[in-house]
Formats: structure tokens, sequence, C-alpha cells
């Protein structure tokens, strides 16, 4: 075996002896890792340059120098790291952002890959993402305001609809209640009508019965078809005033009605027709009376309004009635 030196290896030699410190100097505290990897050994300190050759030696030189301070740390015993250089190295692995330097150390910036790296998406997917139109809209919760709102304003408008149909519903209930208040407020006030005849009919009869010199006349029925009919004639004394009450008259049937006349010198006088109820009397009255009235007649005529008497009579005066 040939044990002459080639080019490579004198430049390993002299690549470890620039590495080696010099006689009497302090051993350096700082790791073989401080060294800049771009210095070369000629600027090293203590240094011997190396035996002149070509460029390809010196280019093999500087990749050798690269090698072994490369393989450096393998040779060296592990050391455990100071709990505090753990605790600053475990807090910039946790930090989303870069961490703020500390008093007296310069603030540590990491790489854009690295950064990248701990938020878990590449800052090329995240460019790419951005310059899609659409996917770098707005946020999840104006979409889902946006809906909450539709939702609300569809159902504000239903119970809008569904109120106006109430509303609707209630003012025809309400347009029927008045319809039927007014129809009775109507027969209400025929029927007030009606009492109110009835009483000043009743207020003139009884004034005619209790004024000074009446003359009281009985009248009976005149066939025994209506035998239970009676009834009174009162005349005041001007010979004008009178009022008549009937008991016992059955209401006419077959569309007939009663009609009084009054005999005087002329004939019969109409003094108007009328109808009867089952069990209820009969008042009548007036303030005008024919001259020379003699008699009194209720006759039962078919048709209303008729001129003279042609139907039969139902009751007529039983006393004598002095001409009046």
């Amino acid at each position: 075996m040939s044990e002459e030196l080639t080019s490579e290896d004198r430049a390993l030699l002299a690549a470890l002896a620039a590495l080696e410190p010099e006689a009497g100097a302090p051993p350096s505290s700082a790791p073989p890792a401080a060294l800049p990897p771009a210095a070369h050994p000629a600027q090293e300190p203590g240094h011997q340059p190396a035996p002149p050759g070509d460029g390809a030696e010196a280019e093999t030189l500087t990749r050798l120098y690269h090698e072994v301070l490369g393989l450096m740390p393998f040779a060296l015993a592990p050391a455990a790291p100071s709990p505090e250089v753990k605790r600053r190295l475990m807090a910039r692995l946790a930090a989303p952002a870069p961490a703020t330097a500390e008093a007296g150390e310069p603030a540590a910036t990491p790489a854009p890959a690295t950064v990248a790296a701990r938020r878990g998406f590449a800052p090329a997917s995240r460019s790419r993402s951005a310059s899609v139109p659409g996917r770098s809209g707005a946020p999840r919760w104006l979409s889902a305001l946006a809906a909450a709102l539709i939702l609300a304003l569809l159902g504000t408008c239903g119970w809008l609809l569904q109120d106006l149909r109430e509303r609707r519903d209630a003012i025809v209930r309400l347009a029927a209640q008045r319809d039927a208040a007014l129809r009775h407020a109507g027969e209400v006030e025929a029927h007030l009508g009606r009492l109110t005849t009835q009483v000043s009919s009743m207020r003139d009869s009884f004034s005619v019965m209790t004024s000074p010199a009446v003359e009281v006349c009985n009248l009976r029925a005149a066939t025994p078809e209506h035998a239970d009919a009676r009834g009174m004639l009162f005349v005041a004394a001007d010979h004008q005033h009178w009022a008549m009450s009937l008991r016992g008259l059955r209401p006419p049937a077959g569309g007939k009605v009663y009609q009084l006349w009054f005999v005087a010198d002329q004939g019969p006088v109409s003094a108007g027709t009328f109808a009867a109820l089952p069990g209820a009397p009969v008042e009548l009255g007036s303030d005008r009376m024919p001259a020379g009235t003699k008699a009194v007649r209720i006759t039962l005529e078919s048709s209303p309004g008729a001129p003279a008497p042609s139907g039969p009579d139902v009751l007529r005066n039983a006393d004598t009635l002095h001409t009046l």
C-alpha cells in the first residue's frame, strides 16, 4: 500500500489543523456550530496557509471544510439544554406569531415557511384562495344573519296576513251586529211609537170617562155567535169627544175587519175599522162625533172602508142613546 498523501488528504489535514486551537489559548466556549459556515480556513487566527495549489485544490478544500464542520456535532457528547433555554424554545414553537424579543436578546424572526407550517397552510395556497373571487367573501355569520332576517321577514308577513284576515272577519261580524242592532232599534222605536199612541189614547179616554156630565151607553152582542162580546161608550159633555172600550171580541177570520158606525139623521157614518186580538181589549176614541148621533153599530165587513154597513151586526147600543 502506498503511503503517499493525495491532494485531498493534504487538504483535509490542513482543515483539521486550522480548527485546532493555538497552544496556550483558552478553549472557546462557543460551539462549533456558531462558526459562520461561509468562513474560509485561511481567515482563522493561527491558520497555516495551505500549500499552493490550483483552483481545484481550493474548491476541494472548501468542500471538505463544510463536510467536517457538519459532522462535528455528531462527535460531541449529548448535553441536556437548560430549563430556561427549553422553556424559550417551546414558547417560540407554540406561539402563533413571532415572539417578542426579551430584554437584552435580539428578536428571532421565524422564516415565512416555518410560520406558514405552524398555522397549517402554505402561503401559496393562501394567496391562491385569496385571489379566487367569491371564496374570500363575507364571513359565514353574515350569511346566517341574512337568512335569519329573511326568515323573520317571512314570519312577520305571515303574521300580518293572519292579523288582516282576523280583522276583516271581525269587521264583518261587527257589521252584522250593527245591522241587527239597527233593525232592533227600529223595531223598538216602532213599538215605542205604538205605546206612545196607546198611552195618548188612554189618556184621552180617561179624561173623557172622568169628565163631568159624561154619558155612558152599554153595547151588547147582536148575534149569539158573538155572545161574549160587550162594550161601553163614553161621550163627553161637548158631544164631540168620545171613548169606547170593547171586550170579548174574537179576531175576525177570512181577512174580515170590524167597522164602527154612528147612526145619525143622515144615516150610518163610518168611524173607522179596527182589528181584535185574542183575549185583548180594544180601546177606541176620537174628538169628533157626527151631529145628531142616536145609535151605535159595530159590523163585520169583508172589505175595509165600506161606504155603508153590508155585514152582520156584532155589537149595538143596548141603552137608549140620547141624540147627541
